[in-house]
């Protein structure tokens, strides 16, 4: 039997999700496309959500304290500054992930394994 939680990470990480628009290599380094949920139970990354990163995060959208969570989440689970570039009104964002390679932030955040099922689903 699947739990709801592996059921919720299939859906997420399902044959035919990309990571492409996800990410993006830059000079300073590397810049996130970020789909936030404000007000939910507790902070996580959920997985791919369209072309972006879907992460909850606890605290409400009033003054800045769902961007500083999601920041805070980002910066803990990709151990680097990160900086919010743009939406800072908007559930999608997009933030700089400072001095990272691509890859790297990939595999922090556990988006390598959307391609590993994207390629077992080919």
């Amino acid at each position: 039997m699947v739990s709801r939680r592996q059921a919720l990470t299939r859906a997420h990480f399902a044959p035919g999700a990309s990571v492409a628009g996800v990410l993006a290599q830059v000079d300073e380094g590397v810049l996130l496309t970020v789909w936030v949920v404000p007000g939910a139970r507790r902070d996580e990354v959920v997985g791919v959500h369209g072309d972006a990163l879907k992460v909850r995060v606890a605290a409400p959208a009033e003054g800045g304290r769902a961007n500083e969570a999601m920041l805070r989440l980002l910066s803990s689970r990709v151990g680097g500054e990160c900086s919010l570039r743009r939406g800072a009104t908007s559930r999608r964002k997009t933030v700089l992930v400072e001095g990272n390679d691509a890859s790297e932030v990939a595999r922090a955040l556990g988006l390598d394994r959307a391609e590993d099922h994207r390629e077992e689903g080919r």
